[in-house]
């Protein structure tokens, strides 16, 4: 995240109809361009000419196979941050 006024927020809470939870990590950052959404779960992805670096591929298979959960990219907007979720 750019500047002095980069905020994460999370969120957790039950995912409706179902006996898992959710946990949203929400950044007011640069946002993931729509074209790169598929590469950042990829090894060694790099983003460093838009401001960010990703390297979800650890998280997303520690959350995949250690623990049989998800994690996935839920929104982004160009200029106003990013929604990951994972669930449980």
């Amino acid at each position: 995240m750019k500047g002095k006024n980069g905020r994460i927020e999370i969120r957790v809470g039950p995912l409706p109809g179902s006996e898992k939870i959710f946990i949203e990590i929400i950044d007011n950052g640069i946002g993931v361009q729509a074209k790169r959404r598929q590469d950042i779960f990829k090894a060694a992805t790099a983003l460093k000419k838009e401001g960010g670096a990703w390297a979800l591929i650890l998280p997303s298979r520690i959350i995949e196979d250690y623990h049989r959960g998800k994690l996935y990219l839920k929104e982004s907007h160009a200029g106003k941050g990013t929604t990951m979720r994972i669930v449980l």
